[in-house]
């Protein structure tokens, strides 16, 4: 946990140096009244660095790395019916990719 907060904070210093170096915040002061934009981007902030990184870590303590790797590289698979649901297409080209780079780990993590 440590290291990731590490990232994120290096990150939210990189943020800042990109909005001064280009000048953009009077853009971030405009978006901060997008309740809706803010709303989606809180979720997101929780849900990924936060609860992701947390049990993904989790499952590494608990279980066999290599099990816990292929369930976390699951992620190309699960989005697709998300993308589905949004109305985008979805080729077989697709499906066939995202099932290779799940393969891909186990094969990897079975090793």
């Amino acid at each position: 946990m440590p290291a990731t907060q590490i990232r994120v904070l290096a990150g939210i210093a990189g943020f800042a140096v990109v909005l001064t170096v280009a000048r953009w915040w009077r853009n971030l002061a405009g978006a901060l009244h997008d309740r809706l934009a803010l709303g989606y981007t809180t979720a997101g902030a929780l849900l990924g660095p936060c609860i992701g990184v947390a049990l993904s870590l989790y499952a590494v303590t608990h279980a066999h790395a290599g099990v816990a790797a292929s369930i976390m590289s699951t992620t190309p698979i699960l989005i697709i019916p998300i993308v589905i649901a949004r109305g985008e297409r979805v080729g077989l080209e697709g499906v066939i990719g995202a099932a290779c780079a799940v393969a891909g780990v186990a094969l990897l993590a079975a090793a």
